[in-house]
């Protein structure tokens, strides 16, 4: 029985970087007839600040975080309107404005929670031919499954739907609001070149990134190990832990919720230990995989999985990816550092705190370089 347990993990844990580079969601219309509407989607903006990706997915053996992206970019959005919501020949056109568009995933033990983010704004020309915003919708949805990633476009479609039919609902000819500006991001007073950090939680990477964070009163932060780079943060008022934000700044820290970087619980936040290119950050990584399948196994399982964590995780500042330092993936970091990575093979060494002092002078250069633009 031990030969072919230890057989079984052996298969298992040599696959466990083998994945996908981006994952492809697409979105097809029911095939269940709609009524003519009297409005039609002739275009789309995109208004987020971050456009390379959708958001992320986790795909192959060990359920690597990959950027997620729709198929025909966000045209397939007006593609699914028109297919889902034929226009009547008099249907007025409508521009719709993405100014939050995001999938991601949580795993636990044996199931999987997929989450979708959508913020949106109907727009029409006014006299003057601008666009007038008439409508904003701002909704999101969390299901647990067995497998959030091929349900990604179940949610989108559902939140799509609701914002579709919530406009359909109002008297658009008689509406009228502000003048449509494109968003842009803050390259002036951003996390990296704040004068300060402003205190409060991060809903989400962007608001990461713009220093505009959302404030919550009457919370405190205890360490969780001595090391003081894990954390878990109380609602004095209610006494519940605060689990549900991307993270949190205290004025001087910022500190990155578990579930940004994949982790399985994701009760916690670690705290930010150098701020650039990446956001460096002092927590061991087991794959969500061989974490759920160790737990069938006792102490072999316990130590497989303690075999394949990997200390050392960084955030890239530029995609809001989340990479483990494992020696390869560090490897590809240096590679834009030859030097760097040169003087790093002649070490033949593996340790946490040398790719600690790496990272902290690549982001060193790296603010430099922003402060020199």
């Amino acid at each position: 029985m031990k030969r072919i347990v230890i057989v079984v993990f052996y298969f298992i844990v040599p696959l466990l970087g083998f994945g996908q580079k981006t994952y492809q969601i697409k979105l097809e219309s029911e095939q269940v007839k709609q009524s003519k509407t009297t409005i039609k989607i002739d275009s789309v903006i995109d208004n987020r600040l971050f456009t390379h990706c959708v958001g992320t997915a986790q795909v192959g053996l060990n359920n690597k975080k990959v950027p997620a992206l729709l198929e025909n970019d966000l045209n397939t959005i007006r593609d699914y309107f028109y297919q889902q919501y034929t226009p009547n020949t008099e249907a007025f056109p409508i521009t719709l404005i993405i100014d939050h568009f995001w999938v991601s995933e949580q795993t636990r033990s044996l199931t999987v929670d997929g989450v979708f983010e959508l913020e949106l704004s109907f727009a029409r020309k006014n006299s003057k031919g601008e666009l007038e915003i008439i409508h904003q919708f701002n909704d999101e949805i969390t299901e647990t499954c067995m497998d959030a990633t091929k349900t990604h476009s179940r949610r989108i479609k559902t939140l799509l739907d609701r914002a579709f039919k919530e406009f359909l609902e109002k008297d658009f000819t008689n509406l009228t609001g502000e003048v449509f500006a494109k968003k842009e991001l803050n390259k002036t007073k951003n996390i990296l070149k704040a004068d300060t950090m402003r205190v409060g939680f991060y809903k989400s990477f962007a608001d990461f990134y713009n220093n505009t964070p959302r404030s919550i009163e009457n919370i405190s932060i205890s360490a969780l190990n001595k090391k003081n780079v894990l954390f878990k943060m109380i609602d004095n008022t209610s006494s519940k832990r605060i689990k549900n934000y991307f993270g949190y700044c205290d004025g001087e820290n910022i500190y990155i919720n578990a579930f940004a970087y994949g982790q399985t619980v994701s009760n916690y936040y670690a705290k930010v230990l150098s701020v650039g290119k990446y956001l460096l950050l002092d927590d061991t990584y087991i794959d969500p995989v061989t974490s759920a399948v160790a737990v069938n196994f006792g102490l072999l399982g316990g130590l497989v999985a303690a075999s394949t964590a990997k200390r050392g995780i960084v955030i890239d500042i530029e995609t809001g990816l989340s990479i483990v330092l494992s020696e390869k993936s560090f490897k590809a970091i240096l590679k834009d550092h030859e030097d760097y990575l040169q003087r790093y093979e002649k070490m033949n060494n593996d340790y946490f705190d040398v790719k600690k002092a790496y990272i902290s002078s690549i982001n060193k250069a790296y603010i430099e370089g922003l402060k020199n633009k």
